[in-house]
């Protein structure tokens, strides 16, 4: 068996939800091209850290406290221009975390709530996350125009692996 096949097997093995990108689904409205310029920086296993960004943005995931699961602040960046920046904070469940980097499928009490089906998300928490398929915006939907208060990312396989990897590190 080749690496790569070893690799995959294990990878299956720790990935029980393996998401597959349906082709056919379009791009929502809510989301900026953008977004597939978003690639994993650097992953700080010791200190619980994954940071994602592009030269125009940033998203810092870390642990809310290094001993507990209390969850996960997640924070973005966006530069517009050199004077013209917007900034944000959340704090996610490890549950939510993985439902929003399309790690494990949402509950089906959220997909079928009256925001999920007006901006057609396979998964969505107000003010936090949505995400149709491989497309994710925090912390929500905008017009998918530059100069929206939001990040949008496409979810690759290397930016969800990385987000496993968080999530798999021991606390200290």
């Amino acid at each position: 068996m080749s690496d790569q096949a070893k690799r995959s097997e294990t990878a299956s093995d720790q990935h029980p939800f393996r998401p597959v990108r349906d082709e056919a689904t379009p791009i929502p409205d809510w989301w900026n091209r953008h977004g597939t310029k978003v690639m994993v920086e650097r992953l700080d296993i010791a200190n619980r850290r994954l940071k994602l960004s592009t030269n125009a943005v940033s998203l810092l995931i870390t642990s809310v406290a290094q001993s507990v699961d209390e969850g996960w602040f997640v924070e973005w960046g966006i530069r517009y221009a050199q004077q013209q920046k917007v900034e944000g904070r959340i704090v996610l469940s490890t549950d939510d975390l993985r439902v929003a980097f399309w790690l494990r499928p949402a509950p089906e009490a959220d997909n079928r709530s009256r925001l999920a089906r007006r901006f057609q998300a396979d998964a969505i928490k107000q003010g936090r996350f949505v995400r149709t398929d491989a497309y994710l915006n925090i912390p929500g939907p905008g017009t998918g125009y530059s100069g929206d208060p939001n990040l949008s990312i496409f979810l690759d396989e290397s930016i969800r692996e990385a987000v496993e990897a968080l999530l798999q590190s021991k606390r200290s």
